[in-house]
C-alpha cells in the first residue's frame, strides 16, 4: 500500500517524475522542430506526420505498448514485482513513458512557436547575420515561452496521472492520494501540497499566456511558407540532423507500434510442463477478431466522450466569446492550468462531495445512476484544452485582421460572433476532436466516481495492465491507436492547428 508513504518521498518522487518526463519530452520535442522547422530536413514532412500520429493516443494505451514488448512476455522483462524490487527500473519506466506520450504534444507547441518565430525581424536577422547567429541567439530567446509551455504541460500531464505510477508502484503525491481516497485514509498533507503545486502551475501558465500575448499583439506574423531560407540537402548538418531527427521518432513511435503489432500474434501453451511461446498469424487474426468482445467498453466510452465533448465545447465557447481577450483572458489560462494539473484522485474527491453531500438528497441519484459525474470530472481535463486551442486561435486571428476588425466593431454583436465562429471552424473542430480523445483516454480524473455497471475502456485496460499484456489486450491497443491516429493526421493535415482562421473576401456584410 502506497496511502501512508512519507511526505518528502512522495514529494521527491513527484518532482523527479514529472520533472524527468518534462525535461526529456521537450529536449525530444527541441531537436526534432529544430531538425524539421529550421534546418528543413529531408523528409521532414513524413517525420512530423509519424510524430504527430501520436498525438491523440491515451496514456494508457502508451503504457500498453510498452509493456507489450517490454513487460511481462515481451522483449525486455520488466514486470510490476521486478519495479517493487527495484524501484529504479520502475521510475525510468515512468519517466519515459510520460516522456513519450507527451512528445506529440510538446513538438506541436514548438511548432505553433516556430510559426510564430518566422516573421520579419527573423528574416532580417538572418540576412544580416547569419544562420549561426540566429540558432544560437534569436531562436531561444523567441521560442522561451513555448519551450516553457511544453514543459509546463508535460509537468501537469504527468504529476496528475496515476495509471502508470499505479502500474509501476513509484509513490508519488498523485499515488499516494488516489490510495487514500480508495481505502479512506485521507491525510491532510499530500492534498494539499497538491493543491499548492497545481496552484504555482496555473500561476506559471498565466504569466506566460501574458507574454505570449504581448508577442502576439506586437508582431507581424508572416504568411506560413513564404520564405524559406535553409535548404540542407545532402549536406552534413541535414543528413546527421535526419539521423538523429528519425532516430527519435524510430524510437520513440514506431518501436511502441511494432511492439504492438509483434505480441498480438504470440501465444503461450504448456508443453510437458513449460510454457513455449509462439507466433502465427492466425494468432494475428484470431487476437484481432476479438476486439469484439470489448463493444461493451468500447460503447460506454464513446457516449461518455459524445457527452462530455457537448458540454466542454458549449462552456469553451462561452468563455472565449464573452470573456474578453485582451484584458484577463491570460489569468483565466491560469485558472485553466490549475485544473488541468489538479491530480485526478483530488477531482475524483472533490465530485464525490458535490454529488454526495452538496446536492440535495432528491438529486443524489445523479452520480450513482448517470454519467454526469464522470463529465464533470472530465472538465478538469477537457476544458482547459479546448478553451486552450481556442485562446491562440482567437489571438492569432486578433492580431493580423486588426484593420478589419475594428471596422467590424460597428457591425451587431450576433454578426461579429457569425464571424468569429465561421473563421474558426477548424480550431473548433480540432478542439472537438482534442476533447472527445481525452474523455477515451483519461481514466484518472472519475476512475474512483464511475457509477455501478459502467466500465469504459480506460478501466478495463487499466485492470489488464496490472497481470501482464496478452494478445488480446494487445490487439485492442493496437486498434486505439490506429482509430487516435486518423484524427491526428486530420489535424497534421488541414493544419488546424497551426493555422489561424482566415479572414478573407468572402467576410459577410
Amino acid at each position: 500500500m502506497q496511502w501512508d508513504v512519507g511526505l518528502g518521498r512522495a514529494v521527491a518522487h513527484t518532482l523527479l517524475v514529472s520533472g524527468g518526463a518534462a525535461v526529456l519530452a521537450t529536449a525530444l520535442a527541441v531537436i526534432l522542430s529544430y531538425s524539421i522547422y529550421f534546418l528543413r530536413i529531408p523528409l521532414g514532412r513524413l517525420c512530423a506526420a509519424a510524430v504527430s500520429s501520436m498525438l491523440l493516443i491515451p496514456v494508457y494505451v502508451q503504457a500498453t505498448a510498452w509493456s507489450a514488448g517490454f513487460g511481462i512476455q515481451g522483449w525486455f522483462r520488466l514486470s510490476q514485482v521486478d519495479a517493487a524490487r527495484h524501484p529504479w527500473w520502475g521510475i525510468a519506466s515512468v519517466i519515459w513513458i510520460h516522456a513519450v506520450a507527451a512528445l506529440p504534444a510538446c513538438f506541436l507547441i514548438l511548432s505553433w512557436g516556430w510559426r510564430r518565430l518566422r516573421d520579419g525581424t527573423y528574416e532580417q536577422a538572418w540576412i544580416e547575420f547569419g544562420p549561426r547567429y540566429v540558432a544560437s541567439r534569436l531562436v531561444p530567446r523567441r521560442l522561451a515561452p513555448w519551450i516553457g509551455s511544453a514543459l509546463l504541460w508535460t509537468f501537469c500531464m504527468t504529476q496528475n496521472d496515476m495509471v502508470v505510477t499505479n502500474l509501476f508502484q513509484v509513490p508519488t503525491l498523485c499515488e499516494s492520494v488516489y490510495q487514500q481516497v480508495q481505502f479512506g485514509k485521507l491525510r491532510s498533507g499530500p492534498i494539499a501540497l497538491s493543491w499548492l503545486i497545481a496552484g504555482l502551475c496555473g500561476l506559471t501558465a498565466s504569466l506566460t499566456a501574458q507574454r505570449i500575448a504581448r508577442k502576439t499583439r506586437s508582431e507581424h506574423v508572416a504568411p506560413n511558407g513564404t520564405w524559406d531560407p535553409v535548404q540542407t540537402g545532402l549536406t552534413f548538418p541535414g543528413i546527421a540532423m535526419s539521423l538523429l531527427a528519425w532516430g527519435i521518432v524510430a524510437l520513440a513511435v514506431l518501436l511502441p507500434w511494432f511492439g504492438m503489432a509483434v505480441r498480438i500474434g504470440f501465444e503461450a501453451r504448456m508443453v510437458d510442463g513449460q510454457a513455449v511461446r509462439s507466433w502465427s498469424l492466425t494468432a494475428v487474426v484470431s487476437s484481432l477478431w476479438h476486439v469484439a468482445d470489448y463493444r461493451t467498453e468500447i460503447g460506454w466510452s464513446c457516449s461518455l466522450a459524445i457527452w462530455t465533448t457537448v458540454a466542454t465545447m458549449t462552456l469553451g465557447l462561452a468563455a472565449i466569446t464573452w470573456i474578453p481577450i485582451q484584458r484577463g483572458s491570460a489569468w483565466v489560462i491560469g485558472a485553466m492550468v490549475f485544473l488541468l494539473a489538479l491530480p485526478g484522485p483530488i477531482v475524483n474527491l472533490c465530485v464525490s462531495w458535490l454529488f454526495n453531500t452538496a446536492m440535495p438528497p432528491q438529486l443524489q441519484f445523479l452520480g450513482d445512476q448517470t454519467l454526469l459525474a464522470p463529465i464533470v470530472a472530465l472538465q478538469t481535463r477537457c476544458l482547459p484544452i479546448a478553451y486552450g486551442i481556442l485562446w491562440l486561435a482567437r489571438m492569432r486571428f486578433e492580431a493580423q485582421h486588426k484593420a478589419l476588425l475594428s471596422i467590424d466593431r460597428s457591425l451587431p454583436a450576433r454578426i461579429r460572433l457569425w464571424i468569429w465562429f465561421r473563421y474558426a471552424r477548424s480550431a473548433i473542430a480540432a478542439s472537438a476532436l482534442a476533447c472527445g480523445m481525452v474523455a477515451v483516454g483519461d481514466l484518472a480524473s472519475y476512475l474512483l466516481v464511475q457509477p455501478p455497471g459502467v466500465t469504459t475502456v480506460a478501466m478495463r485496460m487499466f485492470d489488464l495492465l496490472h497481470y501482464g499484456i496478452r494478445n488480446r489486450e494487445a490487439s485492442l491497443a493496437l486498434v486505439l491507436s490506429a482509430l487516435a491516429a486518423i484524427p491526428s493526421w486530420w489535424l497534421l493535415r488541414t493544419n488546424a492547428l497551426l493555422t489561424p482562421p482566415s479572414y478573407g473576401r468572402d467576410r459577410p456584410d
